[in-house]
């Protein structure tokens, strides 16, 4: 078993500092699957793992691997192209250009690695 996973899982509990039972009802897992969670008999697979760590405040990358995130995590998420279009509109000229210089970058960047 992934005595890794059960050390992160049992860390951001911790942190948390929340019982088994809160957590079931904030996820929707069921109480028996997190306490296999937790004494390491099983891994949960990665819909619940986002879930968990949803719920643990820890991002969801390194409590399934361990590893650390590369980047901040998202500061807002469009819902709709409604609220992206009303941001796009608000922006001034200045904004606007550094924002279009970004997704040439990230453009080129992900083309020259094959991604696009």
């Amino acid at each position: 078993m992934d005595n890794e996973f059960q050390y992160r899982f049992l860390k951001a509990l911790a942190a948390k500092g929340i019982t088994a039972a809160e957590l079931s009802r904030r996820t929707g897992i069921n109480k028996v699957a997190i306490h296999k969670y937790i004494k390491g008999a099983y891994i949960p697979k990665q819909d619940k793992c986002y879930l968990l760590a949803k719920a643990l405040d820890v991002d969801p990358g390194w409590l399934m691997t361990g590893e650390e995130p590369t980047s901040k995590p998202d500061t807002f998420v469009f819902q709709d192209s409604k609220e992206l279009v009303k941001l796009i509109t608000a922006m001034t000229p200045d904004d606007y250009t550094m924002v279009m210089a970004a997704i040439d970058r990230t453009y080129k960047r992900l083309k020259a690695e094959g991604k696009m």
